[in-house]
Formats: structure tokens, C-alpha cells, sequence
């Protein structure tokens, strides 16, 4: 058995567990997502500049769909209900009317 074997054998399972050697610590972000990372913040920063006055610019039926577009991530979506009737079927609606006379004779 090795080293590392006999050693997370022996620790109890709240303990933390040695570091594998090898690579890099869990939840550290490689170069190359660091990268990304740098760049897509430079853009946003540039966005962040110009963005309300090309919203304003925009036509409003633009301005609307950018609305709807982002309501998405600040608001949860609402599950369609469906209701049908018995078995599954269609529902039925049913409308009563009925008239009132009245007695004062058009007075």
C-alpha cells in the first residue's frame, strides 16, 4: 500500500484530505481562462460607457424585444398550465342568462 493509501485511511472522513500532487488546487482558474476572463471584462468596462445612450437610440419596438430578452435573468419563467376538462378532454363552459321583467311599466 502507498504513503498516500495508508494516510487517508487513517484520517477520519471530516478531515481534509492531502493535496494530490500534480496540477493545480481545486476551484484555481488556468491561464487561459484568466485570459478570457481579463478580456471580457475590458469590453464590458467599454460597453459600460455607451450602453445607455445605444439603448436610447434604439427603436422602440428594439428597446422592447431587449426588455423581454432580459427579464429572463431577473425573473423566473412561469410553467404554462393547461386545463382540460373531463378525461382529458376539452372544457366545457356552460353560460346561463335570464331575463328580469320589470313591473313599473316603462316608468
Amino acid at each position: 500500500m502507498s504513503k498516500r493509501k495508508e494516510i487517508i485511511g487513517t484520517l477520519p472522513k471530516s478531515a481534509k484530505r492531502p493535496q494530490p500532487k500534480g496540477g493545480s488546487r481545486k476551484g484555481v482558474p488556468n491561464k487561459k481562462t484568466q485570459i478570457a476572463l481579463k478580456s471580457i471584462e475590458l469590453v464590458m468596462s467599454t460597453l459600460d460607457k455607451t450602453i445607455i445612450n445605444d439603448i436610447e437610440d434604439l427603436p422602440p419596438v428594439e428597446r422592447v424585444k431587449m426588455w423581454q430578452s432580459l427579464q429572463e435573468y431577473l425573473r423566473p419563467k412561469l410553467a404554462r398550465t393547461e386545463i382540460s376538462g373531463d378525461g382529458g378532454g376539452p372544457v366545457k363552459h356552460v353560460f346561463v342568462m335570464s331575463t328580469i321583467e320589470c313591473s313599473d311599466n316603462g316608468k
